[in-house]
């Protein structure tokens, strides 16, 4: 059985900055996670999440990008191996552990570091245990700091439920952006 874990397509280009509303810049000045929800016509759902880093933006983009940090930092995996290191492109092994299913999947990063800018999708040629992954992130500077914006597409369909999907990103994506934060914070 395939858990299909919740990403599809997403721009693979830049984008402008997200303006915020005064209730998301408040949780933003909070340091909290603003995360938005858009349903799509098809069931689908598109997912902007921002956060505030005091960082400047190439030590927030290496934090994104250490993606081996990550086994530490989100629940769901247990471990992350680089099979891919280039300075335009990363593929990362990812080894899962949810209740009652575990498995692995294979991202490959194509990094934009001038433009600030990583996109990630599922590694095809290689055998995964999830449906899709594909999405974005992107920081820009903000004063002395950077705004870290990261931008993915919940697919309608497959084999679990929209609402297991939704739960998924819900439940791991601050820790993941907040383990970010925080190794980019330390470092810069």
């Amino acid at each position: 059985m395939f858990l299909a874990l919740m990403l599809a397509a997403t721009p693979n280009t830049p984008q402008s900055p997200p303006k915020l509303t005064p209730a998301e810049r408040e949780t933003v000045d909070g340091r909290e996670v603003v995360v938005r929800l858009t349903e799509e016509d098809d069931g689908s759902q598109s997912l902007v999440a921002i956060l505030d880093v005091n960082a400047p933006t190439g030590v927030t983009l290496d934090a994104v990008l250490d993606v081996e940090a990550r086994a530490d930092e989100v629940s769901a995996l247990d471990t992350v191996t680089l099979y891919i290191d280039t300075p335009s492109q990363l593929g990362a092994d990812y080894a899962f552990d949810l209740p009652g299913y575990d498995g692995n999947f294979y991202i490959l990063y194509d990094v934009d570091r001038a433009r600030g800018f990583a996109y990630y999708a599922m590694d095809t040629s290689k055998e995964n245990d999830i449906d899709s992954a594909a999405g974005s992130y992107q920081v820009f500077p903000r004063g002395q700091g950077t705004r870290l914006v990261y931008r993915v597409s919940i697919e309608n369909g497959g084999m679990a439920p929209m609402w297991v999907k939704k739960a998924l990103i819900t439940r791991n994506l601050p820790e993941q952006l907040k383990g970010m934060r925080s190794r980019a914070e330390a470092a810069g």
